[in-house]
């Protein structure tokens, strides 16, 4: 009877660190995997994409002004681990 007790808590501790495991993978990237792995699967949905961050510093735009522009649909975006990246404009017009 104790070892079954046993036997269930040790399956018990198992099944939540494996839980556990499972909800660190869908957790926010750092900045470095967004850099690279949000980047290469950002390109499979939207040309030329970039940071959003990035964009907004480059053009010295107020980030609300580009949330506006992506609201209203005139900017394309992917989200990606709590990144956003958009499409970056000068290079996909460049490329047409």
């Amino acid at each position: 009877m104790i070892q079954l007790i046993l036997l269930l808590l040790v399956a018990l501790a198992i099944l939540m660190l494996l839980k556990m495991a499972k909800s660190t993978k869908s957790q926010k990237a750092t900045l470095e995997e967004a850099r690279t792995l949000g980047l290469q699967e950002a390109s499979l949905h939207i040309n030329n994409p970039i940071l959003f961050e990035d964009y907004a510093q480059a053009k010295g735009l107020p980030t609300d002004v580009l949330i506006t522009l992506i609201e209203e649909g005139k900017m394309p975006f992917y989200e990606w681990r709590g990144y956003t990246f958009v499409e970056n404009r000068e290079l996909a017009h460049a490329r047409k």
